[in-house]
């Protein structure tokens, strides 16, 4: 009888758990982008605003999106899979495309490789379905290098949307 409960006791736990990790919503987000942009937090949840996606025209490339739309809030960092793991300089060259990290806020388009411009990614763990890790950077607006945005307490868990 014992070790029908434990049986038991084991089958709930692993059904339980596997429910909660496939449930992704509002009240219990699962994917998230957040960043601090110049003191102010931001934070992208779910796989509706929370994601990774493949380069059509470059299958060795990846972004990892982050955007709340009401908000105005959109980030993407670019990265390349043959860079792997680790910590990864923004503006590292990948067969002559650069790592970056990307923000679109006010209607404006603000970018790590543009002149006065730096950051890096770590990506602590790279799938073919998830990604997870952390970034910082300065992003130069791109129409206007005086103006600059700062970047920083950034952390991404997302999953692969299609």
């Amino acid at each position: 009888m014992n070790k029908y409960l434990i049986l038991f006791f084991l089958a709930c736990t692993t059904f339980l758990t596997s429910c909660d990790a496939l449930e992704d919503t509002d009240l219990d987000p699962v994917y998230f982008v957040e960043c601090e942009i110049d003191g102010e937090f931001h934070r992208a949840q779910t796989n509706d605003e929370a994601y990774m996606h493949f380069s059509d025209h470059n299958p060795d490339s990846y972004t990892v999106i982050g955007k709340d739309i009401p908000k105005d809030f959109h980030v993407s960092l670019y990265l390349f899979r043959q860079l792997g793991e680790g910590k990864i300089a923004t503006k590292t060259n990948v067969n002559n495309l650069l790592t970056s990290i990307g923000l679109f806020e006010d209607g404006k388009a603000y970018s790590a490789i543009a002149k006065g411009g730096s950051g890096c990614v770590v990506v602590e763990s790279l799938g073919d379905e998830t990604c997870e890790g952390t970034f910082e950077g300065t992003v130069v607006e791109i129409k206007d290098e005086v103006e600059k945005k700062v970047i920083t307490n950034g952390v991404f868990k997302v999953k692969r949307k299609n």
